[in-house]
């Protein structure tokens, strides 16, 4: 039973006069006041990181509400203009009144085709990796 609390005497002055000391307290009390700042900037880091992407994204947006707002002017001004007002007189079939329509037949099936391209065909004999290799080496 000596022996035991002998045991612990020992470590309670270990502890007391070792580890529990005004320096290593301070060491530790250093070193948590260290990992705590750490841990706030990581944080206010990854929190900037976010808004300023979210940022961006609303950005993008508001610029592409943009580009179609001045689509949509555009387009109003336009439907404002004498040349799209013809254009749609036109398409409903309307014209000016010293203005005569012409309507041609349709084409005949060798009008049609008169004029399509006969493909011709150019491609080569596909050769093996071996004999292009022969042929760039000795010229053949």
């Amino acid at each position: 039973m000596d022996d035991f609390k002998t045991k612990i005497r020992r470590i309670r002055r270990f502890l007391r006069d070792e580890l529990l000391n005004f320096q290593n307290i301070g060491t530790f009390v250093a070193i948590v006041i260290c990992l705590l700042w750490i841990a706030g900037s990581v944080m206010s880091m990854q929190k900037i990181y976010t808004l300023q992407k979210r940022n961006a994204t609303k950005e993008r947006e508001a610029a592409i509400l943009e580009l179609e707002t001045a689509e949509v002017e555009n387009e109003l001004i336009f439907h404002q203009t004498a040349e799209y007002q013809e254009l749609a007189l036109r398409e409903q079939g309307m014209a000016f009144s010293n203005e005569k329509m012409l309507i041609l037949p349709e084409n005949s099936e060798y009008a049609s085709n008169k004029h399509l391209t006969k493909t011709a065909d150019t491609t080569q004999p596909q050769s093996s990796n071996w004999h292009e290799w022969v042929q760039f080496l000795f010229g053949s």
